[in-house]
Parts: C-alpha cells; sequence; structure tokens
C-alpha cells in the first residue's frame, strides 16, 4: 500500500463549481498518512518512505496532489505549493484531467 499525506483546504471543485472543504492526497515529505492545513512546516525526514530523498533546496517544492470531490465524486489535481517547508497553496491544474468521470469543462 502506497503511503500518503493530507492537506486539508478549501477548494473549488473544476467539475461541479462545489466549494468547500476538501482533503488532497499527495505523496511527498515523509508519508506517513500526516494531516496538514495551509501554513503547517512539512515533515521532510524520518523514518520509512519520504520523497524527495532530501528535503529540497530552500525548503521550496511544487507537488502534485489529487483530489475526489465531496460534492460530485468525480477526481482533480492539484499543485500543492511549498515554500521555506511550509505548505501556502494549493491549485487547481486544469491542463491534467482526472480519473473518474468525463473531462471537465474549460469553459
Amino acid at each position: 500500500m502506497a503511503a500518503f499525506n493530507t492537506l486539508v483546504i478549501d477548494l473549488i471543485c473544476p467539475r461541479c463549481a462545489y466549494r468547500g472543504q476538501m482533503e488532497v492526497e499527495f505523496r511527498f515529505g515523509f508519508r506517513d498518512q500526516l494531516r496538514y492545513r495551509l501554513g503547517d512546516r512539512i515533515v521532510w525526514e524520518g523514518g520509512g518512505g519520504r520523497k524527495p530523498l532530501r528535503r529540497p533546496s530552500g525548503g521550496d517544492l511544487d507537488g502534485e496532489g489529487y483530489v475526489e470531490c465531496p460534492n460530485c465524486r468525480l477526481d482533480f489535481w492539484v499543485t500543492v505549493q511549498i515554500r521555506d517547508d511550509v505548505i501556502t497553496n494549493a491549485v487547481v491544474d486544469p491542463a491534467r484531467p482526472g480519473y473518474l468521470g468525463p473531462a471537465p469543462s474549460t469553459t
């Protein structure tokens, strides 16, 4: 089973326009099913799985995150932004289609 971490954040679903709290699964940092919120410091080091293997230069990383909307149950991708080891934002990646259902509308 692949280990991941979770970011809890308010987002707008690009599939149904629902706005609310969502869980973003991501697979970087020390992967131990840790739960984060905006402004939290990410844990880079620890036993077990971690990616990248070392803290990135300056503690900066733009990594992918996966979301399933609690309203429409369709999925989408986001970019999780980390600056100076702190989770600063998560932005929907409109160029990357989800796995579930039709592609999001671009209009």
